[in-house]
């Protein structure tokens, strides 16, 4: 595992890491790897220590409808449903995992996020674009071809030279540390 956070192994074999984003910054908190659909609260001692962690159910769900893979060249698009977004929460994020050149977020008719495939999960913030508890969003994603004169460490798996492909979607609620 290659992380910018200082690292740790906890009892139970999870893996839990610290990331100051700005000097002053609240230490966020990843756990590794992520219990489905939980949050946690924790109690901060001091800047570096933090005792008593409460999981929490994950309030921020997401609903998918449509096909998760083409092979005919063309996009994929896929309606997705997205509620619990608490106002308490510091953010909701939809994460996804997919295969293909780019994809891109609408809400309304208008693009609210878009990405380039890196082989890593796009993780999207909700609570900006969807100002309310709930959001019914439409992603696209556009083919990789074989033939893409583009530099991967990891290609995905073709197929007929191409790959267009949602491979999960999952969400994430961070709640603030005070």
């Amino acid at each position: 595992m290659i992380s910018e956070m200082d690292l740790y192994q906890r009892e139970n074999g999870t893996i839990a890491g610290l990331l100051r984003t700005k000097k002053t910054a609240m230490p966020e908190v990843r756990v590794y790897p992520l219990p489905e659909h939980a949050i946690f609260k924790m109690e901060q001692v001091d800047a570096n220590t933090f005792r008593s962690c409460e999981s929490v159910s994950n309030p921020v769900r997401c609903r998918l409808t449509g096909r998760m893979e083409t092979d005919d060249g063309t996009d994929l698009v896929l309606s997705i449903h997205v509620e619990g977004i608490r106002k308490e929460l510091e953010e909701a994020l939809l994460i996804l995992n997919y295969e293909g050149e780019s994809a891109e977020l609408y809400q309304d008719g208008r693009l609210v996020a878009d990405s380039f495939y890196t082989g890593q999960s796009w993780e999207i913030g909700l609570k900006e674009p969807a100002h309310q508890q709930e959001a019914d969003l439409i992603v696209v994603i556009h083919p990789l071809k074989e033939s893409a004169g583009i530099y991967l460490e990891k290609w995905p798996v073709m197929k007929h030279h191409r790959a267009c492909r949602l491979v999960n979607a999952e969400t994430a609620a961070i709640i603030r540390v005070e």
